[in-house]
């Protein structure tokens, strides 16, 4: 019975992660994005601060796995050189806990979990 019930818990985590991973795909021209993105080397200006994590790892806003072909993403996204046709400005940052939102108010704009 406890081996079940360890079983259950793998899998229920299994679950959740595939469900609120932030599975991103980068498209190479802007008509086929969810998300217009700018690149900030200013930690200042990020409206999110972003980090790549391994498969499995992207189980909250900023922490971010590529994927290789737009059906297995969960947010295509455009990387613009123009920042004021972004919708989003991410900064890369060093370590997942300093991953997440800088700007509450562009929160809108994706969440772990939504297509």
């Amino acid at each position: 019975m406890k081996t079940l019930g360890i079983l259950m818990t793998l899998l229920s985590l299994i679950f959740i992660n595939k469900i609120t991973a932030q599975n991103i795909y980068q498209v190479e021209t802007i008509n086929d994005a969810n998300l217009k993105v700018f690149v900030t080397s200013d930690e200042s200006q990020a409206d999110l601060k972003v980090i790549e994590v391994g498969e499995g790892e992207a189980v909250k806003d900023g922490l971010w796995y590529k994927v290789s072909t737009p059906a297995e993403s969960n947010l295509k996204v455009f990387i613009t050189t123009n920042s004021s046709e972004a919708d989003l400005k991410i900064y890369y940052v060093a370590e997942k806990e300093l991953a997440g939102w800088s700007n509450s108010s562009k929160r809108n704009l994706y969440q772990v979990g939504k297509k």
